[in-house]
């Protein structure tokens, strides 16, 4: 049967070309798909945080009927904060091999005296080194489309 004229195994075309998604689509749907996941999380637990009651003595609460419908709602742009840190990471990529110049541990290294030097919220802002962190690993996995600052 694999063998038989015709078969994608035995065609010599190789195999068919792919439509060339965008990857910003590719990008947007794996953030909607964790975000999803997240809610669904923290519905169930605390739907069964409802369901063990409080202290001793007190009766149980039933769970509280899930909610179906919500409201998501996004920003059109980054803070200027973020903004400026992805800027950052883009000037430590290297198109050519497709990666950081650096190891991450370096990068991350940078990234602290790059939020040292920085004049304005980005030096005092608390969120700088999660983000960092973050955006290093979506571009590990996903390439220089993880550093875009358009959402």
């Amino acid at each position: 049967v694999l063998k038989r004229e015709g078969s994608v195994f035995t065609h010599s075309g190789g195999w068919p070309q792919t439509s060339g998604m965008p990857k910003e689509l590719l990008l947007q749907d794996k953030y909607l798909q964790d975000l999803v996941a997240s809610f669904r999380k923290t519905l169930t637990k605390k739907n069964k945080n409802k369901k063990k009651g409080g202290k001793k003595g007190e009766p149980t609460t039933p769970a509280v009927a899930a909610s179906k419908r919500g409201v998501i709602c996004v920003q059109k742009e980054y803070p200027p904060w973020k903004k400026q840190t992805l800027e950052w990471l883009q000037t430590q990529w290297d198109d050519d091999k497709n990666a950081f110049q650096c190891d991450l541990k370096e990068l991350k290294q940078r990234a602290k005296e790059f939020q040292s030097s920085a004049h304005d919220e980005l030096k005092t802002n608390r969120a700088f080194m999660g983000v960092v962190s973050f955006v290093m690993g979506q571009a590990s996995q996903l390439g220089r489309i993880a550093l875009s600052t358009e959402m």
